[in-house]
């Protein structure tokens, strides 16, 4: 059954009892893929995609349909139509406590002001707050930051919230995104997919969530196809996730209140357990260095000379070099190596090898050290300046021949 709506846009119909769009010959409508927060183990919001037909049925790829040489003026009216044909849906579905996302094309400010005037008036007709719109942007599409803060600006002022998709890609920019902070980034979905197989990717995705999370912005993983996916997603501490992982894009959304969704709470299990199991290892791996570091630390205390005192720890595989530093950080002599001299044969930091006379007051094992005096400190892993390699160190502060010294041992990752 099909119905045209007064006071729509004539083109904006009803069948079978959801909204359709009809334009230049071709059928538009609405489809909804579920966007998820793993803590609140539930949908928080449905980003609106659309699916296109022709006159014979036969699909048409969106992008391929929305890349056509429109005429400006039926560029306009196409992307207000089918804002308000995904605004029409979402409404009729009544979700409670969702956000619609909503994709724009921010061709240039003109038409940025006309879409945005457009989706106020579809907003304001069926009753939805423009808090509850989430408006993606695609950041590669506007390597002006001019046009781009003009863009999100006009958005802002009508009440809407921001995300940039696809980040990660072409003209991401992180300076950009300090700017102008958006409320939501929508990792590009090869951040998720190369950590599988990539370890730098997989130590990297932490620190890019950390670095947007510093600029305010919550972070979300699209292209979640597994549960690997799903689970490097957490460990990463991403906010919200989406993929085909959870659900695939559909043509409703259910009614009601939120509803839990029993795989995030077995993500949410799994990656304890997965957090537990890896402390439970670095810990084991840790025992004999610790005990071997801490034999040492009597034996200095004791009058040994450190070369001497060092000698069983310095021998064990994955130990490194060991240094000591006075009371303001600066290294007292050259670094003392221990079994591990493959890093050294490898490393591009000849020049930094040589850390007599460096101060390392900015290092956390250091300033902790001071702080807990006599307590083994240990970092998580981290880029050694001295090697570049993955290490651990092991420091704490001691007494040497009557003065307070801080002794560190670095020990290659993974142990």
């Amino acid at each position: 059954m099909s119905c045209a709506i007064q006071g729509f846009d004539e083109a904006l119909a009803v069948e079978d009892d959801r909204f359709v769009a009809y334009f230049e010959g071709f059928r538009l409508e609405s489809t909804f893929q579920p966007i998820f927060s793993h803590a609140h183990h539930r949908a928080i919001g449905h980003e609106a995609l659309l699916r296109i037909t022709d006159g014979e049925g036969a699909p048409i790829g969106p992008l391929q349909f929305l890349c056509k040489q429109w005429a400006p003026t039926d560029a306009v009216a196409l992307n207000a139509l089918i804002a308000r044909m995904h605004v029409a849906n979402f409404r009729r579905s009544e979700p409670v406590d969702r956000w619609l996302f909503l994709n724009v094309d921010p061709v240039d400010t003109i038409r940025t002001l006309q879409a945005v005037e457009a989706l106020g008036q579809a907003l304001r007709d069926h009753g939805i707050t423009p808090e509850s719109v989430v408006i993606e942007i695609v950041e590669q599409d506007i390597p002006n930051s001019g046009d781009l803060l003009d863009i999100v600006a006009a958005y802002r002022e009508l009440g809407c919230l921001i995300a940039i998709d696809d980040f990660g890609t072409g003209f991401s920019n992180l300076a950009r995104m300090i700017k102008f902070r958006p409320d939501i980034v929508k990792l590009d979905r090869t951040f998720v997919a190369d950590t599988g197989s990539d370890v730098h990717s997989a130590r990297c995705l932490p620190l890019i969530v950390n670095m947007l999370h510093e600029i305010g912005s919550l972070v979300l993983a699209e292209g979640v196809e597994s549960e690997q996916h799903a689970l490097t997603s957490v460990r990463a501490d991403v906010d919200l996730m989406q993929g085909f992982y959870f659900a695939r894009p559909q043509r409703d959304i259910e009614s009601g209140p939120p509803s839990s969704l029993p795989v995030l709470r077995d993500i949410t299990r799994l990656s304890d357990q997965q957090v537990l199991d890896y402390e439970s290892a670095f810990q084991l791996a840790l025992q004999d260095y610790q005990a071997a570091f801490a034999t040492m630390l009597v034996e200095m205390r004791c009058g040994a000379d450190l070369s001497a005192a060092a000698a069983p720890i310095l021998a064990m595989k994955r130990a490194v070099h060991l240094y000591v530093l006075d009371t303001d950080g600066r290294q007292v002599g050259r670094n003392v190596h221990g079994a591990n001299r493959r890093v050294y044969g490898q490393t591009p930091h000849k020049p930094l090898l040589n850390g007599e006379g460096a101060k390392w007051t900015h290092r956390p094992y250091f300033r902790r050290a001071r702080l807990r005096r006599h307590e083994m400190q240990i970092t998580r892993p981290y880029l050694s300046l001295t090697g570049a390699f993955m290490c651990v160190t092991l420091s704490q502060s001691t007494d040497i021949a009557g003065r307070e010294h801080v002794v560190c041992c670095d020990l290659e990752y993974p142990l």
